[in-house]
């Protein structure tokens, strides 16, 4: 699992992540158990006292279990809900429904989503600056290279150059291949989201949102003059994917779907033909 973003709220969070099935299914058993050991410790060290044949059932199982995205909502979900309950002295349901997710077909999308995200604290009125967001990854970055340390990236996924957004785009998580880097340099990122903020907070000038980033977002295929409005709405804009019409389109076709939610929107954000 590669974490691009991540916001914590009050009430409810928000991932940016990749999964990368490539990899997991290249795992040996005993790497398996390891991994599930350090969720499921009690059921990894039963599994190894079973007989071989039974190892790797449970093996492939599981595995299959590590590159799901709906089996790591469930632990990730399951465990804040009993951390919660236990320090409100309660019992019951915590979480109000499942999980939403929604699949970032490109690069643009990919930042586009992880711009809204971060941004989610000073859209809230939770915190006025990138560098006081202390629920982001924005604000762990930024602290991180304060320090300058590199232990963030063992957990956040690190940023390319200006080069990266002329690699081929993301992959699938079904491709086997690990997730590269951001396609943006982390200057050109911070940019981006403080004038997206200035947007956001009213504070842009009269006319009109002034880019210092907009080459990193010509470079992504992207309007500059749309992207703030692309980011502060990206939740309803893109509520199932989020990239190219034409990708849009090849998914809504490729499921037999009449309406791609989305579209309008993508027409008017993208600057050409994916």
């Amino acid at each position: 699992m590669n974490v691009h973003a991540y916001a914590i709220m009050t009430n409810h969070y928000h991932l940016v992540v990749a999964i990368d099935c490539g990899r997991a299914l290249k795992w040996s058993d005993n790497e398996v158990f390891d991994r599930w050991g350090q969720v499921f410790p009690r059921s990894a060290e039963r599994a190894r006292q079973m007989p071989p044949e039974v190892q790797r059932d449970l093996a492939a199982k599981w595995r299959h279990r590590l590159c799901s995205l709906s089996w790591f909502m469930r632990c990730l979900n399951e465990a804040i809900a009993r951390r919660a309950n236990r320090e409100d002295g309660c019992t019951g349901r915590f979480w109000e429904g499942r999980y939403h997710s929604q699949a970032l077909l490109d690069d643009a999308a990919l930042v586009t989503c992880m711009c809204y995200v971060d941004l989610n604290e000073v859209k809230a009125g939770l915190s006025r600056s990138l560098s006081s967001s202390s629920f982001s990854s924005i604000g762990e970055r930024l602290k991180q290279k304060r320090r300058s340390s590199t232990s963030v990236e063992q957990w956040l996924v690190g940023f390319g150059d200006s080069a990266s957004a002329h690699q081929p785009p993301m992959v699938s998580e079904h491709d086997g291949e690990s997730a590269r880097p951001i396609p943006i340099d982390f200057q050109s990122y911070v940019e981006l989201l403080e004038t997206c903020a200035e947007a956001l907070q009213g504070r842009s000038e009269e006319q009109g949102t002034r880019w210092a980033a907009v080459a990193a977002l010509e470079r992504l295929g992207l309007h500059p003059e749309r992207f703030a409005d692309a980011v502060q709405n990206f939740g309803r804009t893109f509520p199932t994917w989020a990239g190219h019409v034409d990708r849009l389109l090849a998914n809504c076709q490729r499921l037999g779907q009449r309406r791609c939610h989305g579209s309008r929107a993508a027409q008017a954000l993208y600057r050409k033909a994916a």
